[in-house]
């Protein structure tokens, strides 16, 4: 199933896709980018759910967003396929 339509992937910029996943270590939606491989957090350490990030950027906190190096949530999720119940 394709999630783009014809065309929304010409230019710069344009075709770029995050997805929203169940975190159960977060016991929260996180929003994760696989296409860079990366992830918001606060300046805490937590990691962010898409609402917690338009909270901050509505507010003008941009300070409290950072982006991480690496998206070390992948490990968590590596295997979930293998952990659905067949149909």
């Amino acid at each position: 199933m394709g999630l783009r339509r014809a065309g929304s992937d010409d230019g710069l910029g344009r075709g770029h896709v995050v997805v929203d996943v169940w975190s159960p270590a977060h016991e929260k939606w996180v929003m994760l980018d696989p296409q860079f491989n990366r992830y918001y957090r606060d300046r805490a350490g937590r990691v962010l759910a898409p609402w917690e990030i338009a909270d901050r950027v509505h507010a003008g906190h941009f300070g409290d967003l950072v982006l991480s190096g690496e998206a070390e949530l992948a490990a968590e999720y590596t295997g979930h396929e293998a952990q659905k119940t067949p149909t």
